[in-house]
C-alpha cells in the first residue's frame, strides 16, 4: 500500500538562527535544518574544516586524539550493542574501515520519548548508511530519571483524559545508569497494562512487542536504560536501520575521554571564563533572565572553580560537581569543593598521561565521572563526530557550544543537524480550532459593544433597518463639535435599540465559546505529540520514520 509522505519542513543552508526554531505542529510533519539532501554536504565541510587545523590537546594532537577516541568508542559500541544482536558492522576484509568512514552521532537519555526524539536515530541511520558511514546513538544514562510512569490517553473524542501507568515502582531520583527495577511484578506487567488501557482506542500499540523485549534483557542486565535501549534498537534493525549504541557510562570510561576530561582540567581558569561569557551571552541574545536556563553559570568556591562534570559513587542520590583547583604543576580535584579526590599531575602545557592514570584509579575505586550537557556534544563534536544530529531543544543550547569550540578550542564551529518531528495517536479529534474560539470570542465582544455589526445579517427586518441606519450614520460626516454630538447621540440611539436582541443571542454565543474550549481542551489531549513512541502502532511508527528523503 502507498502511504502518504509526511510533510516537511526544511530550510536552506547556512548558519542557522535557532532562536526561529518551532515545533512542527501538524500530524506526520518533520523539521529538517538543513534538509536530508543538504546534511550530506555537511558531512563533507565538517570534515576539510577540522582537517585544517590540528592543535595540541595536552600533548596529543587533535588528529590523534579523534582517530584514537573513534577507535575506543567503535569498540565498545560494538561490544555493547552486541549484547543483544549479532548484527554489527565489522568487516573482515578491512576491520579498520571505521577509522576513515565519516561518524553521524546523535544521543538522547534513555526514557520512553515521543516519535519526533525517536526520528534522530532513524535520520542518522539513513545518513550514515548513504555515506557508507558509521551510526551511533549516545545513550545520555548520567541524566537523572524523572519519573516511573508514563501517561496514556484514556476515554472517548469527547471526554478524554490523561493516566499515568507506571513501569515499577517509585524510587529516589537517581541516574539512569544506576536505575534497577525495584517491583519485578509491576515492571514484567507493564506491556499489558499499557495496552489494555489504551484498549478502548481500538488499535495495537507497539509495546505489545516491544515490552516483552524490554522484559528479555533483564537476562543480560538488571539495568532498565539498557533494557529500554535494547527493544528500541531491535525495533530500528527490524525496520532497516542499524546503529550502534553507546551508553555515557560506557564511554566516560574510555582513556581518550579522560584525555578530554585532563586537558580541561589543565586549562580551567580559562575554560571557566569563556563558558560562563558564553552563557551569559546566549541569555542576552535570547532574552532570558533565568540564572539556570539553558545552564547555570559554572561557580567559584574561594579558589575552587566548578568544572563542567559530574562526579558520585554508586549508591548515592544524587549528582555532585567536581571542582578543581591548581597547585603549582599539580590540578587538585574535589567534590562540591569540600571532598578532596586528590591530585592529578596536569601543568597548562603537559602530556595527560599521568593524568588520565590517576582518574582511572578514582573510577576503579566507584567514582563515576561523567559529562554534563555542554560537555557532551562539546566531546562529540570535536573528539568523534563528523556531524552531530540534535533536535530543536538541542540545537538552541549548543549555540553556546558553538562558542566554547572556538573559543576554546580555537577551531572553526563544525555545524550540527538539526531533526525534529511531531507524529499523532490515532484518536480522532474534534473539529474545532483556535481560530474558531477567536472568531465566537469577536462575535461575543460585537454583541456586547458593537452589536450593529454582530446584528448585520439578521432576519429580522426592524433589526436589518437598525443596522442599515447605523451604518449611514456612521458614514455621515461631522465636520465640527455639533455635528459629532449630534451623530453620537444617533449612533447611541441605535445600539440602544440594538441591544435588546443581541442580549437575547450572548448567551448562546457564550455557551458556543464553553463548548468548544471544551472542544478545543479534548484536542490538546488527543493531538499531543508528546505520547511515547511505545503507545503507537507500529505501522503508523514505521511509516513516519523511515520515509527515506524529507
Amino acid at each position: 500500500m502507498e502511504t502518504e509522505s509526511p510533510p516537511v519542513l526544511s530550510f536552506d543552508s547556512g548558519q542557522a538562527d535557532t532562536r526561529h526554531l518551532k515545533v512542527p505542529r501538524t500530524d506526520r510533519a518533520w523539521l529538517m535544518l538543513p534538509s536530508a539532501v543538504e546534511a550530506v554536504d555537511l558531512v563533507q565541510q565538517n570534515l576539510q574544516a577540522l582537517t585544517e587545523v590540528d592543535q595540541d590537546v595536552q600533548g596529543c594532537t587533535l588528529s590523534r586524539l579523534r582517530a584514537w577516541t573513534r577507535e575506543a568508542v567503535f569498540k565498545a559500541a560494538c561490544a555493547y550493542t552486541g549484547t543483544w544482536t549479532s548484527s554489527l558492522p565489522i568487516q573482515a576484509e578491512n576491520p579498520d574501515w571505521f577509522k576513515e568512514a565519516p561518524w553521524i552521532v546523535g544521543g538522547h537519555q534513555p526514557t520512553l520519548f515521543h516519535p519526533g526524539v525517536w526520528g534522530k536515530n532513524f535520520a542518522l541511520g539513513r545518513l550514515a548508511r548513504k555515506l557508507s558511514g558509521v551510526s551511533l546513538n549516545l545513550v545520555v544514562d548520567n541524566d537523572t530519571m524523572a519519573s516511573q510512569s508514563i501517561k496514556v490517553p484514556v476515554g472517548t473524542v469527547a471526554a478524554p483524559r490523561v493516566v499515568p501507568v507506571a513501569f515499577d515502582s517509585s524510587q529516589l531520583k537517581q541516574p539512569w545508569e544506576d536505575v534497577t527495577v525495584q517491583d519485578r511484578q509491576l515492571f514484567e506487567s507493564f506491556g499489558q497494562r499499557a495496552a489494555e488501557t489504551l484498549r478502548s482506542w481500538n488499535y495495537e500499540p507497539l509495546i505489545t512487542e516491544f515490552w516483552p523485549r524490554v522484559v528479555a534483557h533483564q537476562q543480560v542486565s538488571r539495568r532498565v536504560a539498557d533494557g529500554f535501549t535494547a527493544a528500541r534498537n531491535q525495533c530500528e534493525r527490524d525496520w532497516g536501520v542499524e546503529n550502534l549504541e553507546l551508553p555515557l557510562s560506557h564511554l566516560c570510561q574510555l582513556p581518550p575521554f579522560l584525555w578530554f576530561v585532563s586537558h580541561i582540567l589543565a586549562q580551567l581558569p580559562r575554560f571557566w571564563t569563556i563558558y560562563n561569557t558564553s552563557v551569559r551571552a546566549y541569555r542576552q541574545r535570547n532574552g532570558i533572565h533565568s540564572t539556570s536556563h539553558p545552564v547555570p553559570e559554572l561557580t567559584q568556591i574561594g579558589d575552587w572553580l566548578e568544572s563542567p562534570f559530574w562526579v558520585w559513587r554508586a549508591g548515592d542520590q544524587r549528582r555532585s560537581r567536581l571542582y578543581a583547583r591548581r597547585k603549582g604543576d599539580l590540578v587538585e580535584l574535589a567534590v562540591d569543593a569540600q571532598e578532596s579526590l586528590g591530585q592529578l599531575p596536569l601543568d597548562g602545557g603537559c602530556d595527560a598521561q599521568q593524568g588520565v592514570a590517576r582518574l582511572q584509579e578514582l573510577q576503579a575505586a566507584g567514582l563515576h565521572l561523567r559529562t554534563r550537557a555542554l560537555t557532551t556534544t562539546l566531546f562529540s563534536r570535536v573528539c568523534l563526530a563528523d556531524l552531530f544530529v540534535h533536535g530543536i531543544g538541542g540545537a538552541k543550547y549548543d549555540e553556546i557550544t558553538d562558542d566554547l569550540i572556538e573559543q576554546f578550542w580555537e577551531l572553526p564551529v563544525p555545524r550540527y543537524w538539526t531533526v525534529s518531528g511531531t507524529l499523532q495517536l490515532p484518536l480522532g479529534s474534534q473539529p474545532v480550532t483556535q481560530a474558531d474560539l477567536d472568531q465566537q470570542r469577536r462575535n461575543l465582544w460585537d454583541l456586547e459593544w458593537n452589536p450593529a455589526r454582530a446584528l448585520a445579517g439578521s432576519e429580522k427586518p426592524t433589526v436589518r433597518r437598525l443596522c442599515a441606519e447605523f451604518q449611514s450614520a456612521l458614514a455621515v460626516p461631522a465636520k465640527d463639535l455639533s455635528a459629532r454630538r449630534s451623530k453620537h447621540r444617533e449612533l447611541s440611539r441605535i445600539k440602544s435599540e440594538l441591544a435588546e436582541d443581541a442580549r437575547e443571542l450572548i448567551p448562546l454565543v457564550k455557551a458556543q465559546i464553553e463548548e468548544i474550549t471544551r472542544q478545543l481542551a479534548a484536542n490538546r489531549i488527543l493531538q499531543d505529540r508528546e505520547y511515547s513512541y511505545v503507545l503507537f502502532p507500529a505501522e503508523k511508527l514505521r511509516d513516519f520514520l523511515t520515509t527515506d528523503e524529507r
